[in-house]
């Protein structure tokens, strides 16, 4: 949607990298509320909460008449599906501890399939109506889910603290040593401590790379390769074909580690982003820009 964008509120190049960042700066500051929420009042008052304030954030999205209101919106939307961000992983590691890995992919997999299908949908309505109905009618979507989510996760589910520390989904357990939860300086001391940083290291630079391809890939098909928006989109829809691999990474991850997983996985990538930036030859349509 973001060349829509760009046409509806006259956004340059550099506004619109900045309307992306926006987004995904306010998901990254949501994401550790969000586990904290987790742990305090449950993954099921969190994962709905969070749903439903996503459907009105979208909405209003929708509905901005200045570049500003898109902004706020943005960001707003960007935290509140932050909030569903880290407590998703927490409830499928619990649930299935011994297959976490496949349970983790086939997750991310069904996100795919709605990440294929939505981008041709969405140019599509925004077509036959407006910009405004290609990105609002994921509005009731997200209700809808929202109200699913709060019937199919139990109350009191997993990780739901009591109160004194401990964490409803390990029988009283204490989270550390003398019942207390973990401090500030242990939780930055673990983060910045050996596996961890390099973990976060190769997550920070994979996604650097990965929100630079998909913020503007769709741009750079349409005014530097010719395509129409809705060839882009198609187009843009088959990078997410990945839910074809998705199982095979957790089960990988499950026999082979996740070392080797990664390896394989970052190495796929690299050749496959090489021979893009390698590639030559434009697509012209005679069709509208929008269908």
């Amino acid at each position: 949607m973001l060349p829509l964008f760009r046409e509806a509120f006259d956004l340059t190049l550099t506004t619109a990298s900045l309307l992306i960042s926006v987004l995904w700066y306010a998901y990254a500051l949501g994401q550790s509320p969000g586990g904290v929420l987790g742990d305090r009042l449950g993954a099921r008052i969190v994962l709905t909460a969070s749903t439903l304030v996503s459907a009105v954030t979208i909405f209003l999205v929708a509905l901005a008449w200045d570049y500003r209101i898109l902004f706020a919106a943005t960001a707003l939307f960007g935290f509140a599906t932050a909030l569903y961000g880290t407590t998703r992983f927490t409830v499928l590691t619990d649930v299935y501890s011994k297959r976490d890995g496949r349970a983790v992919s086939l997750t991310m997999a069904a996100g795919d399939v709605g990440n294929t299908l939505l981008p041709p949908l969405a140019v599509g309505i925004a077509s036959w109506f407006s910009w405004r109905a290609g990105m609002g009618f994921t509005a009731p979507l997200f209700l809808c889910m929202g109200l699913f989510l709060w019937y199919a996760i139990p109350s009191g589910s997993l990780r739901a603290s009591d109160g004194d520390g401990t964490s409803a989904s390990d029988g009283g357990d204490a989270a550390t040593a003398d019942g207390s939860s973990p401090s500030l300086r242990y939780v930055l001391s673990s983060i910045l401590l050996g596996p961890v940083l390099i973990a976060t290291a190769i997550q920070f630079l994979g996604f650097f790379t990965w929100q630079g391809f998909t913020s503007f890939f769709v741009t750079y098909l349409i005014e530097t390769k010719g395509f129409s928006a809705g060839a882009a989109s198609t187009l843009f829809g088959f990078f997410f074909l990945g839910l074809l691999v998705r199982p095979l990474s957790g089960l990988s991850h499950d026999t082979l580690g996740p070392r080797r997983t990664l390896m394989g996985i970052l190495t796929l990538i690299t050749i496959g982003l090489s021979a893009l930036s390698l590639s030559r030859g434009s697509f012209r349509s005679s069709r509208s820009r929008y269908c």
